[in-house]
């Protein structure tokens, strides 16, 4: 596993798509931020919240993070089976396979959210210096992290998804429906029902509001932590013993 995890680390580092990636998301964060600070001159009355919202406001998207965490799947995985063939056919088994994809593809949201964050920290902190204060920023910290936790989530879904389908066109549409159409659903009726409105809490699209909308004393935190965290290992626990069994076509 360890020559494996190697040379998709060596392969990462050689695609020009992740550093295009990686100037995307920063320059994309702050050209979010310029957008709103813009629209607002009136700096003076903006309050530790207001900052944060700020700079979360794009990757709190349910749109954006669905979409990233899409498209840092099939970059990971490939566009084609072949990769996984090729894999197999050298001596890795599905399970070496799938774990380093699951590493790799970790480090490469790592890379995206920490630079993001480390963008508009530094952004704010040069545009708003004067309202930039110490628990403005450990606040901030603390929502990335939070936000982290929930792009973990969704992307050992995706992957575990990705393997389990092994087809791309069904695994987007099975994807896309599962995190927007689903979601929505329960979402909407979570407005009539107490029941509906207990499993729209657990979803990650709304921790991703709740993290965005939370007080500055982070009162959901435990909550935000204590779902995140099963979702992660529940997935790969279910891609790990389903994939071990089933061939990789």
């Amino acid at each position: 596993m360890i020559n494996f995890l190697t040379a998709e680390f060596s392969k990462l580092l050689k695609r020009k798509n992740f550093y295009i990636s990686l100037a995307f998301i920063v320059l994309a964060s702050l050209a979010n931020i310029s957008v709103l600070l813009i629209a607002d001159t009136d700096y003076s009355s903006l309050t530790s919240m207001d900052i944060q919202e700020v700079m979360l406001r794009l990757i709190t998207n349910k749109f954006v993070a669905i979409i990233f965490v899409f498209i840092v799947t099939v970059f990971i995985t490939g566009t084609t089976g072949n990769t996984s063939k090729n894999a197999i056919a050298m001596g890795y088994t599905r399970l070496e396979i799938y774990f380093s994809k699951l590493i790799v593809g970790t480090i490469v949201i790592t890379t995206l959210l920490f630079s993001s964050m480390i963008s508009t920290l530094g952004f704010c902190g040069i545009w708003l210096y004067e309202n930039f204060t110490v628990q403005v920023l450990w606040e901030s910290i603390i929502r990335f992290t939070l936000l982290y936790l929930v792009y973990i989530s969704l992307f050992t879904i995706s992957l575990t998804l990705c393997y389990i389908i092994n087809y791309n066109m069904l695994f987007a549409i099975t994807y896309f429906v599962l995190f927007l159409v689903f979601t929505e659903i329960i979402e909407t009726a979570s407005s009539f029902s107490d029941t509906m409105n207990i499993f729209s809490n657990l979803t990650l699209t709304r921790q991703l509001q709740v993290i965005l909308h939370s007080p500055s004393n982070f009162p959901s935190w435990p909550y935000i932590i204590s779902t995140t965290i099963p979702y992660g290992i529940i997935s790969v626990a279910i891609g790990a013993i389903i994939i071990n069994k089933k061939d990789i076509k």
